[in-house]
């Protein structure tokens, strides 16, 4: 398991993902060559998550207002409503179960 703390840049992601994008933006390379020249500047960033691969949305400590909702992965943009819907933070009951208080360890 990577620790997350990999910034190698991947060619065949970035060919993978400039794939998958034709099906929202069209036909914008003929080649998966091309790209090297349409892609100025690649970049690698950082997909936190934790031992188990389950995000964490908790209270911030001290502030009963601040909720913290890491730990997505690579699937943060796209679960980020569900997590916002799902957070103690708009759930009625104050008991709201919540993710931090499982154990770290993978098992």
């Amino acid at each position: 398991m990577n620790s997350g703390n990999n910034n190698r840049l991947d060619w065949r992601r970035v060919v993978a993902v400039a794939m998958a994008s034709r099906h929202c933006l069209g036909r914008w390379f003929d080649d998966p060559d091309d790209l090297v020249s349409l892609i100025r500047d690649p970049w690698v960033g950082g997909r936190p998550f934790l031992p188990d691969g389950l995000p964490l949305i908790d209270r911030l400590p001290g502030h009963d207002n601040t909720f913290a909702a890491t730990g997505h992965g690579m699937l943060g943009v796209t679960l980020g409503p569900a997590t916002g819907l799902a957070s103690p933070s708009t759930s009625a009951r104050a008991d709201a179960p919540r993710s931090s208080h499982r154990s770290a360890s993978t098992g």
